[in-house]
């Protein structure tokens, strides 16, 4: 039973220092930025006169923490431009605050250069935003409003999750990422966030 006892602990003392080795990587900060191409499931009637997808820029910081030598928690900071536009020349624009929250796998395949996927979810507030409305019928003016007031109502608050690929070259970063958003918009269910984001970065 001593035997036993004195093997497991050895076994739990080479796991313990091999997290260490694995963990001893120091936490890096990044910045990012890139490009969004976006849409939003609208409401059922309108699916006929459906949306195209709309161009948005991000940009914001990351913060490496490394749990092993191929494993990384991400959290960030971006700021998110999101929207749609439908074919009558409708468009809404809604800018985010987001915070995403990754798990990220590192492969080595070269000499500082690694390929990464990662998974994870996403938090965003939105911060301010504009509708467009053309003019419908003859007599009536176009015109705007706010994306999280006026009208429409929408609400501020979106969540989702995210999953992507990477490719690290020292210090350089490249990759592309999905958001799909789980929260609705106004009274309908089935309004949400759907976001193709490529970004490029430099670690410091």
């Amino acid at each position: 039973m001593k035997k036993l006892t004195f093997i497991i602990a050895l076994m739990l003392m080479s796991i313990a220092g091999m997290a260490q080795d694995e963990a001893k990587s120091s936490p890096k900060i990044g910045i990012r930025f890139g490009y969004n191409l976006s849409n939003i499931d609208e409401f059922w009637e309108l699916k006929d006169n459906y949306k195209d997808w709309k161009s948005g820029v991000n940009f914001g910081v990351v913060s490496d923490l490394p749990l092993t030598q191929k494993m990384i928690f991400r959290p960030g900071l971006y700021y998110s431009m999101k929207g749609t536009k439908f074919f009558d020349d409708t468009k809404h624009r809604y800018n985010f605050l987001e915070a995403p929250l990754l798990m990220v796998f590192q492969q080595p395949v070269g000499e500082k250069v690694k390929l990464e996927l990662q998974v994870g979810m996403y938090f965003g507030v939105g911060i301010c935003g504009k509708s467009e409305y053309p003019a419908f019928y003859d007599g009536y003016e176009p015109y705007k409003e706010d994306t999280f007031g006026g009208d429409n109502g929408e609400k501020r608050f979106d969540c989702g999750l995210n999953i992507g690929c990477g490719l690290n070259i020292g210090k350089y970063y490249l990759g592309a990422s999905f958001e799909d958003g789980f929260c609705s918009y106004g009274s309908n269910n089935s309004d949400k966030t759907h976001c193709l984001m490529i970004n490029a970065g430099y670690a410091f």
